[in-house]
């Protein structure tokens, strides 16, 4: 499920001068960040993912990592969803596949 900060504060049922309080920031850099004008730095991120009582794979979208799109956030959160074994499984598959690449690149 994808969250936006406006939704998880109203879940709160917080104002944005309490939500900024409780995630340590100011009201202004918040109101950048539920109108996604800044991304959500790691340490505020990490805040958000503890007062919101969620995961942090739920609310990888709010980050914005180096422009991931949907596809690279649900591959995340499938990988993240495996046990050690298929989490290690999906390396080596990975792991081929770049090799395969190298010696056979796309014309």
């Amino acid at each position: 499920m994808s969250y936006d900060l406006k939704s998880l504060r109203r879940r709160l049922h917080y104002s944005q001068e309490q939500m900024a309080a409780c995630l340590h920031i100011s009201r202004q850099a918040y109101g950048c960040y539920e109108r996604s004008e800044r991304s959500l730095p790691p340490e505020v991120f990490n805040r958000l993912s503890s007062l919101v009582d969620l995961p942090i794979t739920d609310l990888l979208p709010l980050m914005h990592i180096e422009g991931l799109t949907e596809d690279e956030i649900d591959l995340i959160r499938d990988y993240r969803s495996l046990d050690g074994k298929g989490q290690q499984q999906i390396r080596r598959a990975l792991d081929q596949e770049k090799l395969l690449a190298a010696y056979f690149p796309e014309s």
